[in-house]
């Protein structure tokens, strides 16, 4: 039975930091309260229409879903009361799957041992933005915690019942080295950590980072085999360009998004995925508090889906069965696409059906999904 999933997005922070691009604010206080309200009424309302009164979702019962998560921002900073509220919401309009993955993303020193225990009564999985475990490292970023804090949220995490506990890193960042990235991933490993999500610094516009980019860049150690050592890691297998994990702790949310599967999205800025009609509400706090005013919508036809399941599926090790491609192009558009499969063995492999990146396709991922993206 497919997966359906459930992404919610808290824009609040309480500092921009210097290389994200993600929508978020620094306003909690203001906003909280009416935010909260906004989320709760676009959570309970059964139907969503585009411009053209034309309905994207209309919901009967109670659909079931397999995992949520809430993600910012940094929705930990929200109170207690307010992820009451939440989740009160959800239980009248969603049933839960007994197995759900239900996942917050959490920074570190936003959260003490009493508001761990609080979540843990909603959430059975945290995802900790650690990025790195050397302060210099971290203060280019804008971060405002230190190392130090990072390893304590961790382990307290573990201490109150979390078992399953991912954290994000960076690697080419300024001030890092090999030897001080193989350090952040030994404290890694000496954690109670069960999944790693590694990101290479990339600058975004709109960002103090994209606005000093030439100088930052001279302080970025760009020759260094950074993959090298995330792939040297103990008990950790890549399952995904950018995620590690043990054995059984793979991300079922992001794997429902790399198999293209649906989910409902809730909050400004959020993006949710229907029956092949993509939404995203709008990246402004007063428009969506007003009335929950969508930014787009957009419905994919059997192109548009051959290249979402080839995007996402090819992020994956494992790969993903090739018809997943060939069954939503005509005849003539499949048998191009297999051609151009064939020419570029060394960046990809048709086995037994399934389609997968080689290690040097990993490497220049993007391109060489736009090598085989073949048809308009």
């Amino acid at each position: 039975m497919p997966m359906l999933a459930l992404y919610i997005h808290i824009p609040f922070c309480l500092r921009k930091c210097n290389y994200c691009d993600f929508f978020s604010v620094t306003t909690l206080n203001d906003w909280e309260e009416r935010y909260v309200d906004s989320l709760c009424k676009s959570i309970s309302n059964k139907e969503l229409f585009d411009q053209n009164k034309e309905p994207i979702y209309k919901l009967d019962g109670k659909p079931i879903i397999d995992t949520i998560y809430v993600g910012g921002g940094t929705p930990s900073l929200l109170s207690e009361k307010s992820f009451d509220r939440i989740f009160q919401v959800l239980y009248e309009n969603f049933s839960f799957d007994s197995n759900i993955e239900s996942t917050l993303e959490v920074n570190p020193a936003t959260v003490d041992k009493e508001k761990l225990l609080f979540l843990r009564g909603y959430f059975n999985r945290l995802s900790v933005g650690c990025q790195s475990f050397r302060d210099i490292e971290l203060s280019s970023l804008g971060r405002l915690h230190t190392s130090e804090e990072a390893i304590e949220t961790v382990e307290t995490a573990h201490k109150v019942g979390f078992e399953n506990i991912s954290i994000d890193l960076m690697f080419k960042i300024p001030f890092q080295t090999l030897d001080t990235f193989k350090n952040t991933l030994k404290i890694t490993q000496d954690l109670p950590v069960n999944h790693i999500s590694a990101y290479e610094l990339t600058f975004e516009e709109n960002t103090p980072f994209w606005e000093n980019m030439t100088l930052l860049k001279e302080q970025i150690n760009s020759e260094s085999d950074f993959d090298k050592c995330l792939g040297d890691l103990t008990f950790f297998k890549r399952y995904e360009v950018s995620n590690y994990a043990k054995d059984g702790y793979e991300s079922k949310h992001n794997l429902n998004y790399w198999h293209n599967g649906e989910y409902f999205g809730f909050g400004a800025g959020a993006v949710g995925y229907i029956d092949c009609v993509r939404y995203k509400y709008i990246c402004d706090l007063e428009k969506y508090c007003d009335n929950n005013e969508l930014e787009y919508i957009e419905s994919l036809g059997p192109k548009g889906i051959a290249f979402e399941n080839l995007m996402l599926g090819l992020r994956m090790t494992e790969g993903f069965p090739v018809g997943k491609v060939t069954n939503y192009l005509n005849p003539i558009e499949g048998e191009i696409f297999l051609e151009k499969v064939n020419s570029l063995k060394d960046y990809v492999i048709l086995e037994n059906g399934i389609l997968r990146a080689t290690q040097r396709g990993m490497d220049v991922l993007n391109s060489t999904i736009l090598e085989l993206y073949t048809w308009e």
